[in-house]
């Protein structure tokens, strides 16, 4: 596939390499857990998550679930070649606001995604200055109460760590983003 890359779709920003999101649940989360410890391992890390990152927290967003199943199609194997951009078409803007105006072909990148591209690319999340990526793709439940705050799960730089946490969906940020791929057409 990857030598035969479509045209790049519209508001995407280059090719990434990921790793294929699994349909389970539970793998899932084992997935995120795991490119976790792979970032870890390359340079300094902290997961405000620690110990949620399950099936009774985490969950991938319905857009992005239809989304996966169409480029699995195309794409067969353990890794999926994705056109995205990594939150400057989103700049500003809430999770939530988003969602609702995404294009026909486009989606959030979940965990998965937004961890692989970090893990392959060590050039980003390196600066204060940088814009920071939300992942609308995922949703992630914050036990608050008796009711759980929906919020999405974001990258970002602070202190010479990459910082993995999750944020309201309804509060736009002007320093981060949501980062999106793009179903080629």
């Amino acid at each position: 596939y990857a030598k035969k890359l479509p045209e790049l779709p519209a508001g995407a920003e280059g090719w990434f390499a990921i790793m294929t999101p699994p349909t389970d649940a539970e793998k899932y989360c084992g997935a995120v857990q795991l490119l976790h410890e792979k970032i870890k391992a390359s340079r300094p890390f902290y997961n405000y998550r620690e110990g949620q990152i399950d099936k009774a927290h985490l969950r991938v967003h319905p857009r992005t679930v239809q989304m996966m199943k169409v480029l699995a199609e195309q794409q067969p194997g353990g890794i999926f070649i994705i056109a995205a951009q990594l939150g400057l078409r989103h700049r500003g803007r809430s999770t939530r606001r988003v969602r609702e105006i995404f294009v026909q072909n486009e989606y959030g990148l979940g965990s998965v995604a937004g961890c692989s591209i970090a893990l392959t690319h060590p050039e980003r999340f390196v600066r204060y200055e940088e814009l920071d990526m939300d992942l609308p793709g995922d949703e992630f439940d914050h036990p608050a109460g008796d009711a759980p705050v929906v919020r999405a799960p974001c990258l970002y730089y602070f202190d010479g760590w990459v910082r993995f946490g999750a944020k309201r969906v309804g509060r736009p940020d002007r320093l981060y983003g949501s980062a999106s791929g793009f179903v080629p057409q």
